[in-house]
């Protein structure tokens, strides 16, 4: 085993684990670490110059996705065979990695974005060895395979929505697809685009756009402090309504089992009547147990149920899934299952097995732990710079809060001020169906789970020099 001797110093603009990465680069690239050399563990190098362990492992990280090392279940970090030939991987843009290039691109540091996951955390060796063990074992992965998505994937989401949401469905009632908007796209064409469609405002901007893009009129209902109004819904004449329940988006209000409860009611009423149940981010609840979907508590098949593996995973995988109710699964079988899955087989199988083997549910403990930390540690860092001046909302769950003061200050004002201090948080009139009036909110969007505790910390520091003095100047 080796033996680094890196300068670090904190008075450096650029991050420690940015130095350690380049100074391991430049050792592997120069021959000082020859090829095959087993680094040293994450914990003793992390000792040896007093830095954190994070700081040793998204160095370690970078270092494997750039080819540099290699990383070996219970063995440690390998300096990859690249460096035999004298030939190792150079980052596109100089050396640059794209995380870099794109922050610097953009002029940000710290970008807090409600929609990235931790990916570093995402279990690869697992994942790698599924893929190979699909690969080398199935010989039925040339053929199409069933529209609604592989069987055993299907059975094992329905045994995992029946255990952790009390959702009722067998495996002949779910349709998997490449992403919520992929899935909504053959949804509305199952519902009809002509139908008139109820959508919480603020919500989701991306399935506003995908209904929109199909023609579908929408009606933007308010909250209250319960989550969707049944009071305004009731005074709209719409039929299919979308709503986010367990956790709001993005207001991250969880709709209370009474108001679950009216909501089926009112869809009960007419028999043209369906909810769209958005359950984009269930897994993550960490001040109480969740309430159950409201298909679980459905009775009448009113609820189409969707849900999606991008949050607990990584985005790019693109693998979701919704759960139709008798009657416009029939629709789907007669009209629309000439379309082919949009899903590889690949990535079904190796999701089927990922579940079946205990991955998924230890997998999902872990980030829910990850997550939670994650959050309270912005939390605590938001209180330590600005007190109760500032307002916290959506502590519940998910993957974001929302920030604002109770002054006079406009969310264009927000994010300009942060800007200046190379920090990105993001805007909350996006999401309202009228989204070109910024002055009806003085709140933004903090996500926290793409940046270490560290980086978390440092940000909300930026974010105290940028709005230290507001309230003081026009």
């Amino acid at each position: 085993m080796i033996d680094l001797l890196p300068i670090l110093t904190t008075d450096s603009p650029e991050p420690l684990y940015l130095q350690l990465y380049k100074y391991i680069r430049r050792q592997i690239e120069s021959g000082d670490i020859p090829a095959h050399a087993k680094m040293p563990s994450k914990r003793k190098l992390a000792n040896s110059l007093k830095i954190s362990q994070n700081t040793v492992t998204t160095a370690y990280q970078q270092l494997v996705a750039e080819g540099y090392l290699d990383a070996r279940t219970r063995s440690g970090h390998y300096v990859g065979t690249v460096a035999e030939d004298g030939f190792v991987p150079r980052p596109l843009r100089s050396k640059q990695t794209m995380k870099e290039w794109a922050d610097e691109r953009d002029g940000y540091d710290f970008v807090f974005d409600h929609a990235s996951v931790d990916c570093s955390a995402f279990p690869l060796d697992s994942w790698r060895r599924l893929y190979k063990d699909v690969l080398f074992e199935t010989e039925s992965l040339v053929t199409l395979g069933d529209p609604q998505g592989d069987y055993g994937l299907r059975n094992e989401i329905s045994e995992y929505l029946y255990r952790s949401r009390g959702v009722q469905c067998s495996p002949g009632h779910l349709i998997v697809g490449s992403g919520t908007q992929t899935l909504l796209l053959l949804l509305v064409q199952i519902i009809g685009w002509n139908r008139k469609y109820a959508m919480e405002d603020p919500g989701y901007s991306k399935a506003r756009k995908v209904l929109q893009h199909n023609g579908a009129q929408i009606e933007p209902i308010p909250l209250d402090q319960e989550g969707l109004s049944i009071r305004a819904l009731q005074e709209q004449e719409v039929d299919i309504v979308y709503v986010t329940p367990s956790h709001q988006f993005p207001t991250g209000i969880v709709m209370p089992i009474s108001r679950r409860y009216e909501l089926l009611q009112w869809a009960a009423e007419k028999s043209e009547r369906y909810i769209i149940e958005d359950d984009y981010d269930s897994e993550f609840r960490y001040s109480s147990k969740p309430i159950p979907s409201l298909q679980g508590l459905d009775t009448n098949g009113k609820v189409i149920y969707m849900g999606t593996f991008s949050k607990a995973l990584m985005p790019s995988l693109r693998l979701s899934y919704m759960v139709l109710p008798t009657e416009l699964l029939d629709i789907y079988r007669v009209r629309f299952s000439f379309y082919s899955q949009t899903v590889s087989r690949i990535e079904q199988q190796v999701m089927e097995r990922f579940m079946r083997e205990g991955f998924w549910a230890s997998h999902i403990q872990k980030m829910r732990n990850l997550y939670e930390r994650k959050k309270e540690v912005l939390v605590s860092s938001l209180r330590r710079s600005f007190g109760n001046e500032l307002q916290i909302e959506g502590l519940d769950g998910g993957l974001h809060v929302i920030v604002g003061f109770d002054r006079p200050i406009s969310e264009r004002e927000l994010i300009r001020r942060a800007k200046q201090e190379k920090v990105l948080v993001q805007s909350l009139s996006l999401h309202y169906a009228d989204n070109t009036r910024p002055e009806l909110c003085n709140m933004v969007l903090l996500g926290f789970a793409n940046l270490t505790a560290d980086q978390i910390q440092e940000g909300v520091l930026r974010l105290e020099r940028a709005w230290s003095d507001i309230g003081e100047s026009p």
